[in-house]
């Protein structure tokens, strides 16, 4: 026991004090060294983590804001041009319906017209030919008539 302290606390060994000490301050950096490598390797990992997820959050929310808008577009196109379409094919439809419909009228009217032309002609030839023969038929009385009695 008497050598412990002395080894420790004798004025002879004061070199080996001074490596104890050393080798304590060398155990107390190791430790800290360790303690601050650790703490910035968790620190290090963390902000990886929390990049990572900011990163990985904000892609899908562009991705999905994206694909909205590229649906609603491509929605609202085709309802534009479903409704274009079904306008072109109703103006169409009424163009074609007013253009035989009036064709059908424009045939009937001259039709008609040419039916009452032709009929006021026949009726004017016959009453021509009615009265260019009564005439003739009244001039031949007329004449018989005449010869007849100037013959007595």
């Amino acid at each position: 026991m008497n050598r412990l302290h002395d080894t420790l606390f004798g004025h002879q060994n004061h070199r080996l004090l001074l490596l104890l000490l050393l080798l304590l301050v060398v155990v107390v950096v190791v430790v800290v060294v360790v303690v601050v490598v650790v703490v910035v390797v968790v620190v290090v990992v963390v902000v990886v983590v929390v990049v990572v997820v900011v990163v990985v959050v904000v892609v899908v929310v562009v991705v999905v804001v994206v694909v909205v808008v590229v649906v609603v577009v491509v929605v609202v196109v085709v309802v534009v041009v479903v409704v274009v379409v079904v306008v072109v094919v109703v103006v169409v439809v009424v163009v074609v319906v007013v253009v035989v419909v009036v064709v059908v009228v424009v045939v009937v009217v001259v039709v008609v017209v040419v039916v009452v032309v032709v009929v006021v002609v026949v009726v004017v030839v016959v009453v021509v030919v009615v009265v260019v023969v009564v005439v003739v038929v009244v001039v031949v009385v007329v004449v018989v008539v005449v010869v007849v009695v100037g013959k007595k």
